[in-house]
C-alpha cells in the first residue's frame, strides 16, 4: 500500500509541475502577443498622425484646390443621394 500511497504522490506532484509550467508558458505568450500588438497599435496610430499632418499641410499650401475638392466631393455625394430617392 506503501508504494502505491508514494507513487499516488509522485505522479500528483508532476502532474502539479507540469500545470504551473504551462500555465507559465502561457502567461508568457500572452505577454509577448500583448507587446507585439501595442507596438503594432503605436505604430499605426503614428502613420495616422503623420497622414494627418500631410493633409493638413496640403490643405494650408493650396487652400484653393482643398475648397474645390470639397465641393466636388460633396456635389457627387449629393447627386447619389437624389438618385436614390
Amino acid at each position: 500500500m506503501e508504494t502505491n500511497s508514494s507513487t499516488g504522490r509522485e505522479f500528483g506532484s508532476r502532474v502539479s509541475s507540469t500545470g504551473r509550467e504551462a500555465a507559465d508558458k502561457a502567461k508568457s505568450v500572452i505577454s509577448d502577443l500583448s507587446n507585439k500588438s501595442s507596438l503594432g497599435v503605436d505604430e499605426i496610430q503614428s502613420r495616422a498622425r503623420e497622414y494627418v499632418e500631410s493633409g493638413e499641410n496640403l490643405v494650408r499650401q493650396h487652400p484653393f484646390y482643398a475648397v474645390l475638392g470639397a465641393a466636388a466631393v460633396g456635389v457627387v455625394v449629393g447627386l447619389m443621394m437624389r438618385s436614390r430617392d
